[in-house]
């Protein structure tokens, strides 16, 4: 005995394991004996090299058992301990048997050989919260899904698993909303939505103000969730909707009002004390106070109300105030409606109270990455950052070479207390120190702050396919470019992140240097406009071996998708093949499949997978609540997404709406293993499952060389009746000497069986003339 494969399985027996070896006895299957630990296995088929035998019930579990073949002479031979059996856990029910499709429900799944350390999962997303009570017994609360009937598996730590389909069904949540609070307020604003009782947000929400989808949702709980407002035009009241991902939504109708909001562009001198005057300039300050009622806006600084000693430039959006009382640090500075504290801007730590000499320090510097060209836009953090009475700045130097601080449209700069931006100065490559010199000499250098590049080796994006896609985000993009990270550095050595318009994509994957695919999120379209255009920008972030960050660098594509708000809304509800019934189908594509849902329209686009023409289907007929399509080939099994996409870009996608599967054939045997170069021997070739496709082809091919294959069609492929899918004959092709694989193929894949037959150059052709018994008589007898 050499070995034998696989070297483990489960304890309930039933494994098929090849043994592989010598001197073993041709067909003796009755005959020959194999045990398992001492227990005996069924011997299945017997060769001279190997023997194919399923395993028994055994009670060992983790420990590997000797395995021991005998021959039907009495002769034997041991693998020791060459063969683990591992837990056989069962799942009987699974209570309660539903639940919402955003999560959290608590199940108790009863059954047996639960082991602690136990993991559950539920379509294959893991189950939170698993607590092992007993070996019949575990608690778990379940994750976030899709609807409907769903696989529940159960995996020890020995590896031993348990899959129950269909044992847990996903249902629609609830979405009854509350709250809005603030209600009114412009772009940007952070708004928190609150649910009733009962209420279920799920941590993947989206959130609508009007048609446009607000960025940055925060997930706190099941009943509150967080939100920035997108753009919208003033004084409009706006309704707000939270979608769930099942599709559950609910909408608090004139919820959110825009309105003028002030804003804030400098704060000069951003630091000083008691009696000393600041000027603070912005926008909309005579604009959120009624001058019937209030002569001017409320400015606090630390929370302290100010004397506003001058503001006779405030259409020009500048007062003078003078600070009556602080205390020694940060402050916050704000300008508000005097009748509606919501109706305000605050500049968080805008200002330093403060006696002394400034002592500058710096906390963070972003992007520490850029072009020896210069040009990029570099976010400073830290503390103590001044602007003097008279407007002076600070000065920043990289690598000795000043900075120019960043001003905005009205020429103010991008100058306070905590932060600042600058951008980068032309350099040659390599780490530069950075140096931040206050107007009254407070200093602090940074050693190697920021870091040149050569332009070719500077991450960049150069386009986005597809460039465009609905408003409430899902669409599959995959971004091009250079100089990404590896795929296996990913995530250990290298952070990617991706934004669109500000907003972070989803599912972000690098696929290699060059090419990422993700998702977007959820965007808006400009007021009046059916369309807009947003900013594609990339962040990778360099870790060192304690995952700290060392190094960050950004590209931005301007423009580079865009936004678009579609007329239709389909929905994509099932996906089953005609010809199976079910949601699967071979890797070789060529499935008629249905897609039942809403919505549906002529001119649309079905990809199985990611947006890619390699995955699109080829659509035959299209009706609202029907598409009848064909699958396009895949190179690797398991689910896909389905997705449908109308020509206005109305979008729908149903997660792992379709499943490729792979082959489950195996080839044991090749009888006769070898024949003539000239072809024509009829093999019979046995194994499991040749009857999984209608469709079956053997090849033989070239065992030498895997980078070029040669491969040759065997002839009169038959399967044998009453075999099961078990045998199989052919004929073999024409072929060169030596031993070649022997190839079984369908739709769904293909199984080599290496070195299965051998061609031979025959000496001398030999000639039957006849066949008679031995005393003469013609060759026949009873069946």
């Amino acid at each position: 005995m050499n070995g034998l494969s696989p070297q483990r399985g489960p304890s309930s027996g039933g494994t098929l394991v090849t043994i592989y070896g010598s001197n073993f006895v041709v067909g003796s299957v009755g005959e020959t004996k194999v045990t398992f630990g001492g227990l005996a296995g069924e011997v299945i088929e017997v060769q001279k090299d190997k023997i194919l035998v399923k395993t028994p019930p055994h009670p060992s579990q983790g420990s590997p058992v000797d395995v021991r073949v005998e021959n039907p002479d009495g002769q034997w031979a041991v693998l020791a301990e060459s063969y683990a059996f591992f837990s056989s856990p069962r799942i009987d029910s699974v209570n309660p048997p539903r639940g919402s499709s955003v999560g959290g429900t608590e199940i108790e799944l009863l059954g047996e050989q639960f082991q602690p350390g136990i993991q559950v999962y539920i379509d294959g997303k893991a189950a939170r919260s698993v607590l092992w009570l007993n070996a019949g017994q575990v608690r778990a609360v379940t994750p976030g899904g899709s609807l409907g009937a769903k696989t529940v598996q159960v995996v020890n730590p020995d590896g031993g698993s348990f899959s129950l389909e269909g044992a847990f069904a996903y249902e629609k949540s609830t979405v009854l909303l509350e709250s809005v609070v603030p209600q009114k307020g412009a772009g940007g604003t952070v708004i928190t939505i609150t649910g009733k009782e009962g209420n279920q947000f799920d941590r993947a929400a989206q959130v609508r103000v009007g048609a446009n989808f607000a960025g940055g949702v925060t997930y706190i709980h099941e009943r509150e969730i967080k939100a920035v407002v997108p753009p919208g035009t003033v004084e409009e009241i706006k309704d707000v909707t939270v979608i769930n991902p099942d599709g559950a939504q609910d909408t608090l109708p004139g919820a959110f009002r825009y309105i003028i909001m002030p804003s804030i562009s400098s704060i000069t001198p951003n630091y000083g004390w008691v009696g000393d005057l600041i000027t603070i300039k912005g926008t909309n300050f005579d604009k959120i106070f009624d001058p019937e009622q209030y002569h001017q806006p409320q400015v606090l600084i630390g929370g302290f109300p100010v004397e506003i000693v001058d503001a006779t430039k405030i259409a020009e959006g500048t007062l003078l105030v003078k600070i009556i009382e602080g205390n020694l640090g940060p402050a916050d500075v704000t300008v508000r409606n005097p009748a509606d504290p919501e109706q305000g801007v605050t500049v968080v730590g805008g200002f330093t109270f403060t006696t002394g000499k400034s002592q500058p320090q710096v906390h963070e510097i972003t992007p520490n990455v850029g072009s020896t060209k210069g040009g990029t836009e570099v976010t400073i953090r830290g503390e103590d950052f001044r602007i003097a009475v008279d407007g002076s700045l600070p000065v920043v130097k990289i690598g000795n070479k000043t900075a120019e601080i960043k001003k905005d449209v009205d020429g103010e700069p991008f100058v306070a207390p905590t932060q600042m931006v600058v951008i980068s100065p032309e350099h040659t490559a390599g780490p530069k120190d950075v140096t931040i010199t206050n107007p009254d000499g407070g200093t602090v250098t940074v050693p190697d702050g920021f870091t040149y590049k050569i332009p070719e080796k500077m991450v960049r994006i150069t386009s986005v396919t597809p460039d465009r896609g609905t408003v409430e985000g899902g669409t599959p993009i995959t971004v091009f470019g250079v100089n990404f990270p590896l795929p296996e550095e990913v995530p250990q050595q290298a952070q990617v992140g991706l934004f669109i318009g500000g907003n972070e994509a989803g599912e972000v994957e690098v696929l290699d240097t060059n090419t990422i695919t993700a998702v977007t999120p959820g965007g808006y379209v400009e007021e009046g406009e059916l369309e807009t255009a947003q900013d594609v920008m990339i962040e990778i972030r360099r870790l060192d071996g304690q995952g700290e960050v060392i190094s960050l660098e950004r590209y931005t594509l301007p423009g580079g998708f865009i936004y678009r708000i579609p007329e239709s809304q389909p929905r994509v509800d099932r996906v089953f093949n005609e010809e199976t019934g079910d949601n699967t189908g071979p890797l070789a594509g060529g499935s008629i499949i249905r897609i039942e849902g809403v919505d549906f329209r002529s001119g649309l686009k079905v990809y199985l997978g990611k947006i890619d023409p390699a995955n699109q289907a080829q659509v035959q007929s299209v009706e609202t609540g029907s598409i009848r399509a064909v699958t396009p080939p895949a190179s690797v099994a398991g689910p896909v997404d389905v997705i449908v996409i109308n020509q206005d870009l109305g979008q729908a996608i149903l997660k792992n709406g379709f499943v490729y599967r792979g082959t489950s054939m195996i080839i044991t045997s090749v009888t006769p293993e070898f024949g003539p170069v000239a072809g024509g021997t009829r093999i019979r070739i046995t194994g499991a499952n040749f009857d999984e496709d209608t469709l079956i082809w053997i090849y033989l091919e070239a065992a030498s060389n895997p980078e070029n294959i040669i491969r040759y069609e065997a002839t009169e492929v038959e399967l044998e009746a009453d075999s099961f899918g078990t045998a199989l004959t052919a004929v073999t092709p024409r072929f060169t000497p030596g031993w070649k694989n022997v190839v079984v193929a369908n739709r769904y894949g293909e199984y080599i069986y290496r070195n299965g037959f051998q061609y031979l150059i025959p000496s001398v052709d030999p000639i039957i003339d006849r066949v008679i018994l031995e005393n003469g008589d013609p060759a026949r007898g009873p069946v």
